[in-house]
């Protein structure tokens, strides 16, 4: 093709010096607008047609530069390995995501049966991560700009969602870097020229670290018990990764039997692979057990969804509860019960308690706070959400505090006082 032969002249001549100097050309190849501008000036297409017109071309440097790769990587002596600059694995999540390169993309999978709360888990992880805060209250994550591209639950549902969690984490939604699209014209598995431009485009423009994908199986043209078309699936993702390196997150339906649902190739091409599982319907306990690993494998892990009254939605730790824990519970909720009672508060939020109690406020908040909360805070403020909640529910339960008519709102039993 005399267009490719231009604009190869231009640029392919000194990236494969290097490549032949053991170099990545990834890390030196031209951006796509930058080739973009030369088809521009060479053809005077329109915009739409040159996008068209430079996937073809970088398709086919591609193909050129992986047979020279193929032909001249580097052989490494242990030594050499050990000794080298190559950056060491590091992660977005701690244990679960993987910090993608700039040669491979970094593939996690989520997939359970309808109803095991996988969307929801995954949403409250991309808020843990794009606030960069820890995840579940044990794994720590890297700040990263998370793009959730949605084709399973739609603009309300994520609005309703995003809304509660982000409540249940006392946040707003001005103190997280995510952005969502939802039912967008992309296909993973066949896609045509315009749907790589439409998802070429989202990932220039957003430049996130962690792209979410609710569901994979929406994203395909091509059947999910076929190997070959979920290959293409990767194949695409790695495509992407040239024109802009980050993480993907795939979530994914299982069958009946707990198995990950189509091809072996939805887990065989990613890093990590989780099952998100029920354990309690009615008390809204799952599990996450470690599917696919290939570097550390993490024990498995129940949680937990409490709805409380205020519209909030948390989302505890469950299955690791030690007497610790318990102990803390009870020493929580003694104090709870013993600062009511002095102070005459009869009628209570549950955040009034958590502003006094909890171990770590945001700035903005402490400013709201009268002196005497202050002062308070200096003898209280020394629970995690989880155990100050607990011990809500814990002296619901008992009977000592009482669901307010209002929505939202306890009160002290009088007849216990």
């Amino acid at each position: 093709m005399q267009l490719t032969k231009e604009i190869s002249l231009k640029y392919t001549e000194n990236r494969i010096q290097l490549l032949y100097n053991n170099s990545d050309w990834r890390t030196i190849a031209p951006t796509f607008d930058n080739i973009r501008k030369q088809v521009l000036k060479i053809t005077g297409l329109s915009r739409r047609d040159a996008d068209i017109k430079t996937v073809e071309i970088i398709k086919e440097w591609n193909k050129e530069t992986n047979e020279l790769r193929l032909n001249n990587r580097k052989v490494w002596s242990a030594n050499e390995l050990i000794s080298s600059d190559i950056p060491a694995l590091s992660y977005k999540i701690d244990g679960l995501v993987i910090d993608g390169g700039n040669t491979e993309a970094s593939i996690t999978n989520f997939h359970g049966e309808g109803g095991s709360g996988k969307s929801t888990l995954v949403l409250y992880m991309s808020i843990c991560a794009s606030a960069g805060v820890p995840f579940l209250n044990k794994f720590d994550t890297k700040k990263s700009r998370v793009l959730l591209i949605d084709r399973e639950n739609g603009e309300r549902r994520l609005k309703y969602r995003l809304n509660r969690i982000l409540r249940g984490m006392d946040m707003s939604a001005n103190e997280i870097d995510l952005y969502a699209v939802s039912l967008p014209d992309i296909i993973l598995d066949k896609p045509n020229d315009e749907q790589k431009i439409n998802l070429r485009d989202l990932l220039s423009k957003y430049k996130p670290d962690i792209v979410v994908i609710d569901s994979i199986v929406r994203f395909m043209e091509g059947e999910e018990n076929s190997n070959s078309d979920v290959r293409e699936i990767y194949n695409t993702i790695q495509e992407m990764n040239i024109i802009h390196s980050c993480s993907w997150i795939l979530i994914h339906h299982a069958n009946k039997m707990g198995g990950y649902r189509g091809a072996s190739e939805f887990l065989n091409q990613c890093d990590n692979g989780f099952l998100i599982e029920m354990v309690d319907k009615h008390l809204l306990k799952f599990r996450l057990v470690h599917k696919k690993v290939r570097d550390d494998r993490l024990d498995t892990i129940e949680f937990q969804f409490v709805n409380t009254e205020d519209e909030r939605l948390m989302i505890n730790i469950s299955g690791d509860e030690t007497s610790e824990n318990s102990n803390l519970c009870i020493n929580c909720s003694n104090d709870i019960y013993k600062y009511l009672r002095e102070n005459k508060i009869l009628r209570f939020k549950a955040y009034d308690i958590r502003k006094i109690f909890l171990s770590t406020v945001r700035e903005k908040d402490l400013k709201l706070l009268t002196e005497y909360e202050k002062n308070a805070r200096e003898k209280h403020s020394k629970y995690s959400n989880n155990i100050i909640f607990d011990s809500i529910n814990r002296l619901t339960d008992r009977g000592l505090f009482e669901k307010d008519t209002k929505k939202g709102y306890y009160k002290l039993n009088e007849e216990v006082l």
